[in-house]
């Protein structure tokens, strides 16, 4: 990924984003991000908490049992330098395992419930 972000001009840019449309735990992404970083030379990023709360599920197509995770802020420690609800919550994957495309207010609702809102 680095090189692939080196090549692309990284350089010029102000950073980078990760975990977007994802489901990764967010610690796991301070540490990839970290490592991208350093390879990178020293670039600050941003990670998509809009649906981490749960860590990832047994697929990649709106997993069920997932949750809203840290609400967008600035972060501001580190290298991170915000956690950002990139993917609005309850926008699908795509067309699988039931779910058609567009917004789902029912998975919307579910992400909401998990994470105790």
């Amino acid at each position: 990924m680095a090189d692939m972000l080196n090549r692309a001009g990284i350089a010029q840019a102000n950073g980078f984003a990760l975990n977007v449309s994802n489901f990764d735990w967010t610690t796991n992404n301070v540490n990839y991000g970290t490592e991208i970083s350093r390879l990178v030379g020293g670039k600050h990023f941003v990670i998509d908490t809009s649906r981490n709360g749960n860590g990832p599920g047994d697929r990649w197509c709106n997993p069920e049992g997932r949750a809203l995770g840290t609400p967008s802020r600035g972060f501001a420690s580190g290298l991170v330098d915000a956690y950002l609800w990139i993917k609005p919550p309850g926008d699908s994957d795509g067309a699988c395992f039931g779910y058609g495309n567009g917004f789902l207010p029912a998975y919307a609702c579910g992400l909401a419930e998990r994470a105790g809102f």
